[in-house]
């Protein structure tokens, strides 16, 4: 595996291991899939590790696989961590996994 394949498989196992406190199954798919890179949880999960942050690409690519009305998110983490002025953790949600998410919050 090439450097950059080791970066972002590192990154989904850090992903899979923030999700597991909440869905215990959840764990990084080892085949390729497109825009889904962790299992065991509710709703589909693409993980970005990438120095250069292409948002509103990475969304469309994600929408074109599971539908604009469908449930996903985009967790983004930084290349390093370890550095102060790398970009911070993010993550984006679609609009129906949002509105299902607050409804559970608001029980």
């Amino acid at each position: 595996m090439n450097k950059a394949g080791r970066i972002g498989r590192d990154g989904e196992h850090y992903v899979a291991e923030q999700l597991r406190p909440f869905f215990p199954k959840a764990r990084r798919y080892k085949d390729r899939r497109p825009s889904q890179d962790i299992k065991g949880t509710p709703w589909m999960v693409e993980v970005k590790r990438q120095k250069g942050w292409a948002v509103q690409q990475w969304i469309r690519k994600v929408n074109s696989q599971h539908g604009a009305d469908g449930k996903w998110m985009l967790w983004v983490v930084p290349r390093d961590r370890r550095l102060k002025d790398e970009e911070p953790e993010c993550i984006v949600v679609s609009v129906p996994l949002l509105k299902e998410l607050l409804q559970e919050y608001t029980r």
